[in-house]
Parts: structure tokens; C-alpha cells; sequence
């Protein structure tokens, strides 16, 4: 029992949404790679499903599929709408993009990623939005494509905050298996689905709750 937060997850087998939602035929027997506090990847070789109830992820991959060309970000092969709804009112939305892999232990690649983490850390006292503050270690980065990445992100930011907030930590900088390349996964939180779910589960969660 009690809240799911912090280092567990939001996503319960037990919610009637997130049981009819696995059942779409994207989905069936896919085995679950990886989990996000708002979300759950299900796997694929060359492509991945990732099913969340956070919009902004959602907003994010329609704009990097419409419009956007960076390597430093995921690409995006599937938009799939929404599939399902919580039991607390939230909807589910469902995409397809990119397989990715973990960041190489003691890579340079990680070494810059995690550099990128800590400076983006909001409780800085800079004076600056999360979107001035992405730009600004953005541009301090030799790696152009992920400097380039910072920069689109920070666009897509800036008119949704405080609505959307950063979190980029280092668990959300991936790795493109065929090239090595780091990629920014991720990198929002739906403050606003943040405070719908937590309102949920403070209520409390039955005995026998099985976590995705």
C-alpha cells in the first residue's frame, strides 16, 4: 500500500485502463524493457512502444516527428493517440520510436551527459526558467547535436511552463546503439498530470497493488 512515487512507479497492473490499454494489438505480448514514473516501454528489436499517461511526452514526440531533425533526439516512427484512460481520469497515450540503450559506464559520452544532468538541476539559484537554463548549458557544449537538441527543447518549453516542467536527469540521456551517439530522452514532466496522479494514489492503493 501507499503512494507510488520517487523510485516506484505510477503505473499498476491493477488499473482497469492500463489493462485494456496493454491489450491493444501494438501491444499484445510485447515484454516490458523499461519504466518511467509516468510510463512503461514495451519492447521491439528496432523499435519500442512507449505507453504514458504524461501529455507532454506525447506533445513532444508529435513535434519532433512534424518538424524537427536532430540526432540528439529520438526518432519518432509511430504516433498512436490516445489508448486508454486511469482510473483517475488521465489518458494514456501510446508512440513508437527508436530503440536506445543505456549510456556506457565511464564513456566520455556519459561523462558529458551527466555534466549536462547536474547543471540543469533546478535548484540552482540562477534566476533563470528551465527553458534560459537549457539554453545557456546548451550552449556551452562542444557537442553540437546535443547542443542543438537543448536549444529545440528549450522552444518547446518555454510556452508551456510552468504547465511542463525540466527533468532531465541523467537516467534520461540514452545511447544510439549502432553509432554511439548520445541521445536526450524524455526530458519533461506533466506538472499537471504529476498532480492529478499523486492526488490518486494518496488516497491509498489496495493490498496485492502489482507494480508495471
Amino acid at each position: 500500500m501507499g503512494i507510488i512515487w520517487g523510485n516506484r512507479k505510477l503505473f499498476s497492473r491493477n488499473d482497469r485502463g492500463v489493462r485494456l490499454a496493454l491489450k491493444h494489438p501494438l501491444l499484445v505480448n510485447r515484454p516490458v524493457i523499461g519504466r518511467g514514473a509516468y510510463s512503461v516501454i514495451l519492447g521491439g528489436e528496432a523499435s519500442v512502444f512507449k505507453l504514458t499517461m504524461d501529455g507532454a511526452a506525447y506533445a513532444l514526440a508529435e513535434q519532433q516527428q512534424s518538424s524537427w531533425r536532430s540526432s540528439a533526439l529520438p526518432e519518432i516512427r509511430g504516433l498512436h493517440g490516445t489508448v486508454g484512460v486511469i482510473d483517475c481520469g488521465v489518458p494514456l497515450y501510446l508512440f513508437e520510436m527508436e530503440h536506445l540503450d543505456r549510456l556506457t559506464v565511464g564513456s566520455a559520452e556519459r561523462k558529458t551527459c551527466l555534466a549536462i544532468a547536474r547543471q540543469l538541476r533546478p535548484f540552482y539559484q540562477d534566476g533563470m526558467t528551465s527553458s534560459e537554463r537549457m539554453r545557456h548549458v546548451g550552449a556551452r557544449q562542444s557537442d553540437t547535436s546535443l547542443a542543438q537538441g537543448l536549444e529545440l527543447l528549450a522552444g518547446f518549453l518555454e510556452p508551456r511552463w510552468p504547465a511542463v516542467d525540466l527533468d532531465l536527469h541523467s537516467a534520461n540521456f540514452m545511447r544510439r546503439p549502432k553509432t554511439g551517439e548520445a541521445v536526450i530522452a524524455d526530458p519533461f514532466m506533466d506538472m499537471e498530470t504529476r498532480t492529478l496522479a499523486l492526488k490518486h494514489y494518496a488516497l491509498g492503493l489496495p493490498a496485492g497493488t502489482a507494480i508495471l
